[in-house]
């Protein structure tokens, strides 16, 4: 049985057990300041799936995310947390998938760029995201093109 010191003692240990672990977490004081960011993509009046959509920040780590089947995004700054760190981004918006090989001679198939490289390699498109809730939805006009992938050297802007 403990004394009234060993119970102290016990309790002063795990406290400071405790507060060494939450101090070493990388907690929420390592986080910026998220907004959370979310909207609907269309190519062409339809929703546009499987999308990559990134925000990239002037400064710090971007954001991305994948568009579902009705075109809708949600950011995500990390796996656990959603948003965008606040201020001004460029955004792109990418379909296209650079075919791969793996050992063995087995590879994926890559998928086409549908998106003109003015949402996508040279985008200018810049937002502002505020603390709480921003919304921002595209509706992309490709006239039904495809455009090189950007990992393959990158799109320029095509000429009228």
């Amino acid at each position: 049985m403990f004394g009234i010191g060993q119970q102290s003692m016990a309790w002063v240990g795990s406290a400071l057990l405790v507060g060494l672990l939450v101090g070493c977490s990388g907690g929420p004081s390592d986080t910026p300041k998220l907004g959370d960011v979310s909207g609907t993509i269309l190519l062409n009046g339809q929703p546009l799936a499987n999308a990559l959509v990134e925000f990239t920040p002037t400064a710090g780590r971007g954001s991305m995310a994948m568009t579902d089947a009705a075109g809708k995004y949600v950011l995500k700054y990390t796996n656990e947390l959603d948003g965008a760190v606040l201020g001004t981004h460029t955004v792109s918006i990418s379909t296209g998938l650079a075919a791969s090989n793996s050992e063995g001679g087995a590879g994926q198939a890559g998928s086409p760029e549908r998106i003109p490289p003015t949402f996508n390699s040279a985008s200018q498109e810049k937002v502002e995201v505020k603390a709480g809730s921003n919304t921002f939805d595209y509706k992309i006009e490709s006239g039904g093109q495809t455009f090189p992938i950007r990992r393959e050297g990158g799109a320029k802007v095509p000429t009228a």
